[in-house]
């Protein structure tokens, strides 16, 4: 537990780091050495996907893991006009 604790006190310190664990510790983690507050994520929801033949869900999907997401793109926009209404 000891040794995964300073992993992540020690990613603070790369921009890399700051990306991928900046969002669950607090700003002062790395001058402290630990962190005063923790957030945590849970995933509640599949894959966004867009209507097709009134059918909700049954369209394209809006793929957002790959790190190259658009949220101007053609798909993105027709998944929020689909959410919206």
């Amino acid at each position: 537990m000891d040794s995964t604790a300073a992993y992540l006190v020690s990613q603070m310190a790369t921009p890399e780091g700051q990306v991928t664990f900046g969002f669950f510790m607090g700003k002062d983690t790395l001058k402290d050495g630990f962190t005063r507050v923790t957030r945590s994520a849970i995933t509640v929801a599949g894959p966004l996907c867009v209507a097709s033949k009134g059918v909700a869900g049954a369209g394209e999907c809006f793929e957002f893991t790959g790190g190259s997401t658009d949220v101007s793109s053609e798909q993105a926009l027709s998944y929020m006009n689909n959410l919206i209404g």
